[in-house]
């Protein structure tokens, strides 16, 4: 039941990052949203441009906090086994330069990794890469997080932000699977992927052009995960107004779409997961003027029906999902 615990969690953290939209906010808790907060909002309806500015010589440290529970129903077990995972993960993506021809060389450095899963007041699996390295128990997974707190990728990016190389991936999965059992090697090297990577670097769910508010604008998405398949996800997104989000004045973007899988990719030797009736919705708020979106919350719902070890698993999830900025410094400080 471990394994399949782990199995799940990790599946589903790295969904969210994938899944969550635009999703990027400032560390300060946001500001109540008052009528008189409202008003100074300055409601436009102007055409405006949501795009990513990274700032060259800028760090930009990120933070997933995630709460996610389940129910799953085993065979040979009376009851649904139901568990619950709590995640913060950070990580921090550096503008480095000006490409030749427009765009920039990026640089992401995995920061720190927190998971807690438990069943009932058992916790069965934890992690923090803040603690001791004799605290990881029997955990099989805590090697390989442990050694990619520090590891580095870098990307380059077109000239409207999006992602469009990755570099070093395999080498780092290589490095921090080193000795691993061959299913955890294939797990981790699946998870993080050149086409996952470049989703957790950019900035989902923006319009490729100016908007006004009520304006809508739709964005289907397929990634290649090996215990997935091909992961589709179909989103909403609407610019449905103006709010003050940490003392900003922020384009609010809320979102609302459907999650599912088909067959894609090879998926991973013994085990194989379908995802269906799967929901997301969620709101966050960018910053024009920053280029950066700076606050989201994002609700997500599914069926994972999962083929391991020759058992028939079928796991319902839920998972609330929230996206941080909690820094933005100079690159070497």
């Amino acid at each position: 039941m471990k394994k399949l615990t782990m199995v799940v969690s990790l599946v589903a953290a790295t969904g969210c990052i994938l899944l969550a939209g635009c999703s990027k906010s400032k560390e300060a808790k946001s500001e109540s949203k008052s009528g008189t907060e409202k008003a100074t909002a300055e409601q436009s309806n102007e055409p405006v441009e949501l795009k990513v500015k990274w700032q060259v010589g800028k760090r930009y440290l990120q933070r997933m906090d995630m709460t996610q529970g389940t129910e799953s129903s085993v065979p040979n077990m009376p009851q649904p086994v139901k568990t619950e995972t709590k995640q913060s993960q950070e990580y921090a993506v550096s503008s480095l330069k000006e490409l030749t021809g427009g765009g920039q060389e990026l640089e992401m450095e995995f920061v720190s990794q927190k998971m807690s899963t438990k069943i009932g007041d058992r916790e069965i699996m934890g992690f923090d890469s803040a603690s001791d390295a004799k605290d990881d128990g029997s955990n099989p997974s805590a090697t390989a997080l442990r050694r990619m707190v520090g590891a580095k990728l870098k990307f380059q990016t077109d000239t409207q932000g999006k992602v469009v190389k990755v570099e070093g991936t395999k080498e780092l999965m290589t490095k921090v699977t080193a000795g691993s059992a061959p299913q955890m090697q294939q797990m981790f090297k699946g998870m993080f992927n050149d086409e996952m990577l470049k989703h957790m670097v950019s900035l989902q769910g923006l319009p490729d052009k100016a908007v006004k508010v009520g304006d809508s604008w739709p964005l289907t998405t397929e990634i290649d995960m090996p215990m997935v398949g091909t992961l589709v996800t179909k989103m909403n997104y609407t610019f449905t107004g103006w709010e003050q989000h940490d003392k900003k004045k922020c384009a609010v973007i809320t979102f609302t779409g459907d999650i599912a899988s088909k067959p894609g990719a090879p998926q991973t030797a013994g085990m194989t997961i379908n995802i269906d009736s799967g929901k997301s919705s969620g709101k966050s708020w960018f910053d024009p003027a920053a280029g950066m979106s700076l606050g989201s919350d994002v609700d997500q719902s599914m069926t994972m029906k999962m083929k391991l070890q020759g058992k028939d698993i079928s796991t319902a999830l839920n998972q609330k999902i929230v996206m941080k900025l909690v820094e933005v410094a100079d690159v070497g400080k």
